[in-house]
């Protein structure tokens, strides 16, 4: 899971230490912290947690880590994305928001899917990402199989969130 309340903390020195200089930081409401031997290193961990902040990177809460540093951040794909962040959106979101964040998402995920020789009807793809994909109330109940199958290859096929970073 992700978030974006992040709070980065000055270094914190304990001289009693091997490593004295830690950095500390709250993802979520979490605290976490890394120490360094040098106050180098910590500064230059610490510029590179903010830098993310700043950018509005989201953190993965369990590891406190952005995404960038996190190891199971380059594996997140798309179509993962966009449906926890309708998970998130969805219980604050009026009845039209969530229609049009549905649609406007829907469009994204197609352009963020390989194509290949199986691509499914267009239409059927785009039925299903907006009917069931990105409606969390509808995402687990039973689909019909046209539609289970489109969802199946949309996730298979989408391509991970590091490609964003690629210019």
């Amino acid at each position: 899971m992700n978030s974006y309340e992040v709070k980065i903390f000055a270094l914190w020195v304990r001289k009693d230490r091997p490593r004295p200089f830690t950095v500390r930081w709250e993802v979520a409401g979490r605290r976490q912290s890394r120490s360094f031997a040098t106050q180098g290193l910590a500064d230059s961990y610490r510029s590179q947690l903010m830098c993310a902040a700043r950018s509005g990177e989201p953190f993965d809460v369990e590891s406190g880590l952005p995404t960038s540093m996190s190891p199971t951040g380059a594996r997140v794909t798309w179509f993962e994305h966009a449906c926890r962040y309708v998970d998130m959106k969805w219980p604050k979101a009026a009845g039209k928001t969530r229609a049009g964040m549905a649609d406007a998402l829907a469009t994204v995920t197609v352009a963020l899917i390989r194509d290949d020789a199986r691509n499914p009807d267009p239409r059927t793809v785009r039925k299903a990402l907006i009917g069931w994909a990105f409606n969390t109330k509808l995402r687990k109940t039973p689909q019909p199989p046209d539609i289970a199958s489109a969802l199946a290859w949309a996730k298979r096929a989408s391509l991970p969130l590091s490609v964003l970073n690629d210019p």
